[in-house]
């Protein structure tokens, strides 16, 4: 009886100084984690990323803005161009007129025609709102528009 009693004591010693060591490592773990590399402690860091967490917010919804704003912009430029050749006059060879669209997504821009033939070369500028123009529009004209 004696025996399972000092081996009982033994054992809770030995138990304890176990806890001990673990104890003190944990205690470690957290002032290390407390005062930092730099000596802040961990309250300040805490303090700090918190600060920088509502700055970066607020710089994303400048730039969300930003970009939306951009999105708009962008959808006013030429964004469409398209190049037709053509003979103006049927067999004079090597396709020396064309027709350039040049429009936004919303059709809106303009259309630039040059016609050859042997004797001179005409060169006709159409504006283009929501893909149709005051003037006449040849074949060419049109495809340049919609391709």
């Amino acid at each position: 009886m004696e025996n399972i009693l000092l081996y009982m004591v033994i054992s809770l010693i030995i138990l304890m100084i176990i806890l001990i060591i673990y104890v003190y490592k944990l205690s470690k773990i957290i002032k290390k984690l407390s005062y930092g590399k730099d000596g802040k402690s961990l309250e300040e860091i805490i303090y700090e990323n918190n600060k920088l967490s509502k700055k970066i917010v607020k710089e994303q919804k400048i730039e969300s803005n930003d970009i939306n704003k951009l999105k708009s912009d962008i959808s006013n430029t030429i964004q469409n161009i398209s190049v037709i050749r053509f003979d103006a006059l049927k067999n004079s060879g090597g396709l020396q007129s064309f027709s350039i669209g040049l429009t936004d997504n919303n059709k809106n821009g303009v259309v630039i025609s040059s016609m050859y033939t042997r004797d001179h070369t005409n060169i006709f500028a159409k504006e283009i709102i929501n893909g149709k123009s005051k003037h006449t529009l040849t074949e060419e004209e049109k495809m340049a528009i919609n391709n």
